[in-house]
């Protein structure tokens, strides 16, 4: 229900991707790539339920786990509006 109300709300709904410096989400439609103009923002779940959290494309392609090096974001439900 929530998914078609960001559809309703013009936000494109996915999984996030990044590799090889690009970044990408992927949506039932195919993949949509996401550039400094993206208003990105990952859902995450806490202790006060679920939400969303708004990131920069920057921190989307750049942000890596401090053990392994992987991008920190990639694989997570995410929100899109280009502007």
């Amino acid at each position: 229900m929530k998914d078609l109300i960001d559809r309703l709300d013009s936000y494109l709904v996915g999984t996030t991707i990044v590799e090889e410096n690009r970044a990408y989400l992927v949506t039932d439609k195919g993949e949509v790539d996401l550039d400094t103009h993206s208003q990105i923002e990952i859902q995450s779940v806490d202790e006060h339920g679920t939400h969303y959290t708004e990131i920069t494309y920057e921190e989307l392609l750049n942000d890596k786990t401090a053990d392994d090096g992987i991008p920190l974001f990639a694989g997570f439900y995410a929100r899109v509006i280009n502007k």
